[in-house]
């Protein structure tokens, strides 16, 4: 499967904007899902942290950093500024960072935020050791 291709080929296929809708939409199901799943209200004290997708600066201001905060009550933080975008590779590599910061954040939630191929998302909930 062409990814590039198939994302190139979407917004050709749909009326302007629809993209954007779609991953809105899904991030939302995401995020609110993950939450459900860990039993953790958005709200929640312990829900320091949304860690953000190792993607370019202009989808992270213009969809994941607005829209978890309208979700939780969390701060938002990236880390691709040290690496990029790293596909798949995008997840683990956030929770790498999260377990390495985890003796600063002892007991504390993060929700990690994924996406790659252009069409999926993800969404996790853990724990600070």
């Amino acid at each position: 499967m062409d990814a590039r291709a198939t994302k190139k080929a979407f917004p050709r296929a749909e009326p302007p904007g629809r993209f954007g809708a779609v991953e809105r939409e899904k991030i939302r199901l995401v995020v609110t899902g993950a939450l459900a799943d860990a039993q953790v209200e958005p709200d929640d004290p312990r829900l320091t942290r949304v860690i953000l997708p190792r993607l370019h600066r202009g989808s992270l201001d213009g969809v994941y950093r607005p829209l978890p905060a309208d979700l939780t009550t969390a701060k938002a933080v990236g880390f691709g500024h040290v690496t990029g975008h790293l596909g798949a590779g995008d997840l683990g590599a956030n929770l790498a960072a999260v377990a390495a910061e985890s003796a600063a954040y002892r007991g504390e939630l993060a929700l990690v935020l994924s996406a790659g191929a252009g069409f999926t998302w993800s969404a996790a909930v853990v724990e600070a050791p």
